[in-house]
């Protein structure tokens, strides 16, 4: 399964639509991410929890998983 319906689909448009994001964090839409169920889907690593390459966690509901997102943060004057 590529992609699921609903609000899903807002956060997996970021991270292969949107140039400049760092990672995802997402809450509400009740999905899982990542999750058996995207593998083998295009440009998504359910091993490293990424898609096109950004860092993404999508929680599920009701507090049943954590999302983790292990980030380098660097100071720069921009």
């Amino acid at each position: 399964k590529a992609q699921s319906s609903g609000a899903e689909n807002a956060v997996f448009d970021l991270a292969t639509k949107v140039s400049g994001i760092d990672a995802i964090v997402s809450g509400h839409q009740h999905g899982l991410f990542p999750d058996a169920e995207y593998k083998g889907a295009d440009q998504f690593d359910i091993d490293k929890g990424t898609i096109n390459g950004i860092p993404v966690v999508m929680s599920s509901s009701w507090g049943k998983y954590a999302g983790v997102i292990d980030l380098r943060l660097e100071k720069t004057d921009s």
